[in-house]
C-alpha cells in the first residue's frame, strides 16, 4: 500500500490552518490543538520540521509562533511531503542513493521511474491554495443544502 505518512497529512493539516489565517498572522502550537485537535507535542515537532525547511518563519516572543514563509500558491503538496518524510519515492530503484541488488536486471525499473515522476510532479504541480479552495468548495457544498 502507498500512504504518506501520518505526520506529513498531519503537516499539510497545519499547512492550511495557515493558509486559512489572515496573511501576516502568527500562529502557535496551542492555536493550531485548538483548531485541528491534533495533540501539541506532535504539532511542536511537526512545526519545528516545517520550519528547518524553509515552509515557516518562527517568531519569538511573548505573541510568537509560525507564519507561512511564502504564499500558499507556492508552497506544494510535495514541498510539504518533503520536509516531513524526505524524498519521494516508490521503490529503492526510484532513489538513486538506494539501489537495489537486481536493478540491473530489472524489467519494471524504468517503468517505477515513469510512476514516480509521475507522481513527484502531481504533488508539485498541486499546491496548499489549491486545497483551500476545494475545501472551500466542500464546505459551501456541505452547508448550503
Amino acid at each position: 500500500m502507498l500512504k504518506i505518512s501520518k505526520l506529513a497529512d498531519y503537516a499539510i493539516v497545519l499547512l492550511w490552518q495557515f493558509g486559512n489565517a489572515p496573511q501576516g498572522e502568527v500562529l502557535n502550537v496551542n492555536d493550531l490543538a485548538h483548531k485541528t485537535l491534533l495533540p501539541a507535542p506532535t504539532i511542536a515537532k511537526i512545526l519545528k520540521l516545517l520550519h528547518h525547511d524553509g515552509l515557516l518563519i518562527s517568531k519569538r516572543g511573548a505573541q510568537g509562533g509560525y507564519l507561512l514563509a511564502r504564499e500558499s500558491q507556492n508552497i506544494s503538496l510535495a514541498d510539504i511531503l518533503r520536509a516531513i518524510d524526505g524524498p519521494i519515492y516508490l521503490t529503492s530503484c526510484t532513489n538513486e542513493e538506494d539501489s537495489c541488488n537486481i536493478e540491473k536486471l530489472c524489467p519494471i525499473a524504468d517503468i517505477w521511474g515513469d510512476i514516480n515522476h509521475k507522481i513527484e510532479n502531481l504533488l508539485s504541480d498541486t499546491s496548499l491554495l489549491e486545497l483551500q479552495a476545494k475545501q472551500q468548495n466542500f464546505y459551501i457544498r456541505e452547508h448550503s443544502s
